[in-house]
């Protein structure tokens, strides 16, 4: 047994992440900035991301006053838009759905606290609908279904990916962060028949009963129809296939120093817990660029909470944060440091290169303001 371990060991850090950046990527800021500025109906945006058709990427937003999925040239024009036909059922709803653009034609559509997905098609149409109704590993049925954009709705063309949360579990003690980490993270729904299966994985730390404040699993698709694991307060990537674990890879980024359990006897310590999330320093992004097959991580860094003199604390945007950018095999090519004053966490890849979404007085009222960085 202890041969095995051994060579599991090995097997894991021969094949991990190293810090060699022997080939090291660099990113060039172009000159042009890129404004969408959609016509005066849209007060309000969300599920910012890009799609791709006919080898041309675009931008698309959500626009919850008009329920309608814009899309965006990458010039700043308005490309097309697909309006959506709610039933009354979803219209009083109260709340804007996590959406998932599939091209400029199509997209999924989640409602908070639901457990069903809606398939539209480019009049905005329901074609058709998925309905959570596997029980969970341990034959839990009290569940629903969540997507945000650190853990959106993701398809490998056959089979749709959703986070499922367990409604059953109030994660406040170790034992009950114990059984939430022990169902796996996700439901995979069948594009092509009725099948489901509950799928995914947790790290170690998590299922220990240690509390990180994360609860929900970043992940991306591969072009092999892999889906890929990372994780707030841990190091590892992790990649499965067909619910099948495949490989555990170490990308620990260059800044990140030792992170820390939020304890129990603080959770409803409101001053204790912005001290924590500014303090602690995390993993806030996982994506795949399928234009370069690179994966990227998002690296938020550690800052002390009170600024110098003490009189004024820190918030989330001063948190420094980095870009680590790995090749197909999760080596590591370089981790670049971005500019927080200019610069939210997140990164939108392009045929052109990566698309960073500039910091603006109000981030969710437009115009939306984007940097094109190209690759040296």
């Amino acid at each position: 047994m202890r041969i095995y371990f051994l060579l599991f060991v090995f097997i894991y850090l021969a094949t991990g992440c190293n810090n060699e950046q022997n080939k090291a990527v660099i990113l060039e800021e172009a000159r042009h900035e890129l404004t969408l500025l959609p016509d005066s109906g849209l007060h309000i945006y969300s599920c910012l991301c890009t799609v791709e058709r006919n080898g041309q990427s675009y931008i698309a937003l959500y626009d919850s006053g008009k329920q309608r999925e814009l899309f965006f040239e990458l010039n700043g024009k308005q490309y097309s838009a697909i309006t959506l036909n709610l039933p009354d059922t979803l219209k009083n709803q109260g709340s804007s759905p996590f959406i998932k653009p599939l091209g400029t034609d199509s997209l999924l559509a989640l409602w908070p606290n639901g457990k069903m997905i809606f398939l539209f098609n480019s009049a905005g149409k329901i074609i058709k609908q998925f309905t959570a109704t596997v029980p969970l590993k341990d034959k839990q049925e009290n569940y629903s279904l969540v997507a945000m954009n650190q853990s959106p709705l993701i398809t490998d063309g056959k089979n749709l990916f959703v986070t499922c949360t367990r409604l059953d579990v109030i994660v406040r003690t170790a034992d009950a962060r114990k059984i939430y980490f022990r169902t796996p993270p996700d439901i995979r729904f069948s594009m092509e028949n009725e099948e489901q299966e509950n799928t995914g994985i947790w790290p170690g730390e998590y299922k220990s009963g240690m509390s990180f404040r994360d609860f929900y699993p970043q992940r991306c698709v591969n072009g092999k129809g892999e889906i890929v694991y990372g994780f707030s307060a841990s190091d590892s990537i992790f990649v499965m296939k067909d619910n099948k674990f495949v490989a555990a890879y170490n990308c620990k980024s260059r800044f990140m120093t030792m992170r820390h359990s939020y304890p129990d006897d603080s959770i409803g310590h409101f001053s204790f817990l912005q001290r924590y999330d500014i303090e602690e320093p995390g993993y806030v992004g996982l994506v795949y660029d399928a234009y370069r097959n690179y994966y990227y991580r998002i690296v938020s860094q550690s800052i002390p909470f009170e600024k110098p003199g003490g009189m004024i604390v820190n918030t989330s945007f001063d948190k420094p944060w980095s870009l680590l950018v790995m090749d197909e095999n999760f080596i590591i090519l370089n981790e670049i440091m971005m500019d927080n004053t200019r610069f939210l966490p997140m990164v939108l890849p392009v045929k052109e290169g990566l698309l960073l979404k500039k910091i603006q007085q109000t981030n969710s009222i437009p115009p939306v303001k984007f940097a094109l960085f190209k690759f040296k």
